[in-house]
């Protein structure tokens, strides 16, 4: 008697798998817990791209200013607000580029960007030109009113910005072009006129104006 009480002792018990309710609620647990960590998760993400969106913006400048120096023609530069277009081209009086033809794209612009007049890029998805203020000089007001001119009428349907301008000494307009994306950050882009040179700024966030990591 007293082996058979042993021997059943000795049997271990069976363990008790999880309800459907109890598994239910781990996997609610984990939903949450996962919608929580996705923004943080993604707050660097589109930090990156944004600084990655203003350093094809600063690239596309020193190239400007360059190329300026190089022809000895004025680099002309513009964006279509509220978009990620922009475009960048020479200044001439008697024939002013505007054609679409003559553009480029970017995938184009690794073998022909040396020879290319005009060259048109879009920054990166979910990411556009916010606002931009530019120091108007002497020297650029007749530039900027026959360009005015001449885009309304080759495009009237296309808003431009007001030109960023390169000259052939180096030197170039003073301007400031902000970037934004749909989570309310920003980053500025900075061109000195003096020097031609361009500085990015901080991703910053548009509701604390905290620097973004």
């Amino acid at each position: 008697m007293s082996a058979l009480n042993s021997k059943a002792m000795a049997v271990p018990a069976k363990r008790r798998g999880m309800s459907l309710l109890e598994l239910l609620i781990v996997l609610g647990l984990l939903v949450v817990v996962a919608a929580m960590a996705i923004p943080t998760l993604e707050r660097p993400m589109q930090a990156e791209r944004l600084r990655r969106a203003a350093q094809l913006v600063q690239a596309q400048w020193d190239r400007a200013r360059v190329r300026a120096m190089q022809s000895g023609q004025i680099m002309v530069f513009q964006y279509q607000p509220e978009s990620g277009r922009f475009r960048v081209q020479p200044w001439t009086t008697d024939d002013f580029a505007l054609e679409s033809s003559e553009m480029l794209t970017n995938a184009d612009a690794s073998s022909s960007a040396a020879t290319a007049l005009t060259y048109t890029d879009v920054l990166p998805e979910g990411i556009e030109f916010f606002t931009s203020i530019t120091l108007s000089e002497t020297r650029s007001i007749t530039i900027e009113e026959e360009l005015s001119k001449l885009t309304q009428s080759v495009s009237p349907d296309n808003s431009w910005s007001a030109p960023v301008l390169f000259y052939p000494d180096g030197t170039a307009t003073t301007a400031e072009v902000t970037l934004a994306n749909d989570s309310g950050s920003y980053i500025t882009i900075r061109l000195r006129g003096l020097t031609g040179i361009a500085r990015i700024s901080d991703v910053l966030s548009t509701g604390t104006g905290e620097a973004l990591q």
